[in-house]
């Protein structure tokens, strides 16, 4: 009672695209559907490339968050003096 491939191989993109295998029991001739562990993987890879791939362009079109190629400087009027000490 193996099953085997319903199809030769999936025609269309979408069918390629899909995380699940059609198959047909040899014995008793019913059909189910199997989860491809590997092709969900490459469709989870391709979807989390792809969505930061997007977010990456986002951010440079937009004109996120950019830092200064210059360190930053403390003038002499910025830093203010120290408390007196307290003797008790």
């Amino acid at each position: 009672m193996h099953p085997g491939r319903a199809s030769a191989g999936p025609s269309s993109l979408l069918q390629r695209l899909e995380p699940k295998d059609p198959y047909r029991c040899l014995a008793c001739n019913a059909s189910f559907w199997r989860l491809s562990v590997l092709r969900s993987l490459a469709l989870s890879l391709l979807f989390i490339v792809l969505l930061g791939g997007l977010s990456y362009a986002l951010i440079r079109l937009v004109g996120g968050p950019r830092g200064s190629a210059a360190s930053p400087r403390i003038k002499n009027g910025e830093i203010p003096p120290p408390p007196p000490p307290v003797f008790r």
